[in-house]
This record gives C-alpha cells, sequence and structure tokens, in this order.
C-alpha cells in the first residue's frame, strides 16, 4: 500500500490527467486534419483516374477504329452500295480483330477465325468476304444469310483464268480495281438460217 508520503496529492493528479487529455485531444484533431487531408488526396486521385480512364477509352477507341474500322468502313463500300446497312448486317454475325502487326481477321460471334473453303484463315480482302457472305458462285445465296448478302453486295463473283474479269483486292488499302477482260457477246446465229 501506498504511505501518505509517497502518494500524489489528488490536485496534482487532475492536473496531469487534463494535461495529459488535453495532449491526447490536440493529436486527435491533427489526425482527423490529417485523415481529411488524406481524404481529400484521395477523392482527387479517384477523379483523376476517371478521367485518365476516360482519356485511355477514347484513345483506345480511336486507335480501334483506326485499325479496324476505317477499312471495316472502306471493304463495306467496295462490297455493298449500302454500307451502313451491311455494316449492321455483318457486325451481327461476326467480328473484327488486328494481331500485334495490324493484320486483320474476320472471327465469328463465338471468337473463332473465320476459314476460307481450304480450311485456311479467311484474308480480309474482299473477294473472300463476298464468298464467306454470299456463299461464293457454287452456292450463291442459299442459306436466308447468304440471300440477304447477295442482295446487299455487288458482284464479286468469278476472278482469275477464264472467269472474264480480274479483281485485285487490296483489302483495307484502296478499292478494288477490276478489268473485264472480254465484253459478253451475244451468240450470233440464234438458231436463225
Amino acid at each position: 500500500m501506498a504511505t501518505e508520503e509517497t502518494a500524489i496529492p489528488v490536485d496534482e493528479q487532475l492536473a496531469r490527467l487534463r494535461t495529459t487529455n488535453a495532449e491526447l485531444l490536440q493529436t486527435k484533431k491533427t489526425l482527423q486534419a490529417k485523415n481529411e487531408a488524406l481524404q481529400a488526396d484521395y477523392a482527387t486521385l479517384q477523379a483523376e483516374n476517371a478521367i485518365l480512364k476516360t482519356q485511355v477509352t477514347e484513345a483506345t477507341q480511336k486507335s480501334q477504329d483506326a485499325i479496324v474500322g476505317i477499312p471495316l468502313k472502306r471493304m463495306a463500300a467496295q462490297l455493298s452500295d449500302f454500307p451502313e446497312l451491311f455494316l449492321s448486317e455483318f457486325g451481327r454475325r461476326y467480328d473484327v480483330q488486328a494481331d500485334d502487326k495490324g493484320n486483320l481477321s474476320i472471327l465469328t460471334k463465338d471468337g473463332k477465325p473465320t476459314k476460307d473453303v481450304n480450311g485456311k484463315p479467311l484474308e480480309f480482302e474482299a473477294h473472300a468476304i463476298w464468298r464467306l457472305l454470299t456463299g461464293g458462285s457454287s452456292s450463291y445465296a442459299k442459306s436466308e444469310d447468304a440471300k440477304l448478302f447477295a442482295t446487299l453486295t455487288k458482284w464479286h463473283g468469278a476472278v482469275g483464268a477464264g472467269s472474264g474479269s480480274t479483281s485485285r483486292g487490296t483489302g483495307a488499302n484502296g478499292p478494288i480495281e477490276t478489268e473485264t477482260k472480254k465484253a459478253h457477246k451475244l451468240p450470233t446465229g440464234l438458231g436463225l438460217r
């Protein structure tokens, strides 16, 4: 037990407690001020982050449009007299994606690459896309989708040796040039003698 000689007077204990309490209250106020400043900084950082995300999204969209959108629009204008409708219907069935080198490929909506009749990845070229969409010259417009795209697209049928025309598709780099090698002639004679 404490003796009276070592006991601290009550007034002195109260004074010490009041001093300690005042120091604690001041520390609390300082910490609250720091907390408010940190919260303000955090809110500012969140706002800046949102702005940066918006800028990144816009830049990504512009990049995507430059790499994919513009060539796709050019291709639509080459293939169809109604490019907006063509793009709408095409976009419902397919996606176009660029690889790291900027080469474009056509994917089905489930993300699988489209293949040509030989099982190779389809080139992003007007004639190849026309064949994909319309069924090509061998099965032209036999399915409902092929009928729709046959209606929407310009003729990009047979090409190559003996076809009567050649089509040099430059894909996204420019328009398709078509040269007629032979004029279509009516048969002479027509069975009359």
